[in-house]
């Protein structure tokens, strides 16, 4: 599933956008969130609060992302999520996701209170801290 108001076009995803459900903008992001097992963020570029992330976060769905997707929320693997930046090594972490159940709940975010981490409020972005 891709959400959001402007996602790339569907010739972006190679052989794989007949796989992928375009969204597009949704009003209530909860809902199509709800029907997922995992949350990827695989961010490479830019700056600023990923706020998919927090929404993410909220609903208690395991993140895995790179260091610069939750950069300002998440200064450690498995503190609020599993990070990792190089492909094989982000791919293998979805896919653990999906074998081990119990991790599930690991990285599914402060919501869970398993992270033994809160977010905190520093200035004009949210922070991860603990």
């Amino acid at each position: 599933m891709v959400a959001g108001s402007d996602p790339p076009p569907a010739h972006a995803y190679a052989d794989y956008s007949a796989s992928l459900e375009m969204l597009g903008y949704v009003e209530d992001v909860r809902q199509p969130l709800a029907r997922y097992a995992v949350f990827v963020c695989p961010i490479l570029s830019g700056s600023g609060v990923r706020v998919k992330l927090l929404e993410a976060f909220a609903a208690g769905i395991p993140v895995v992302s790179t260091t610069l997707g939750a950069e300002g929320l998440a200064r450690a693997d498995g503190q609020f999520c599993a990070l990792a930046d190089r492909p094989a090594n982000f791919a293998e972490r979805v896919l653990a996701l999906f074998e081990n159940p119990g991790d599930r709940r690991r990285h599914g975010g402060p919501r869970t209170g398993r992270s033994g981490g809160q977010l905190e409020h520093g200035g004009n972005h949210p922070q991860a801290g603990g």
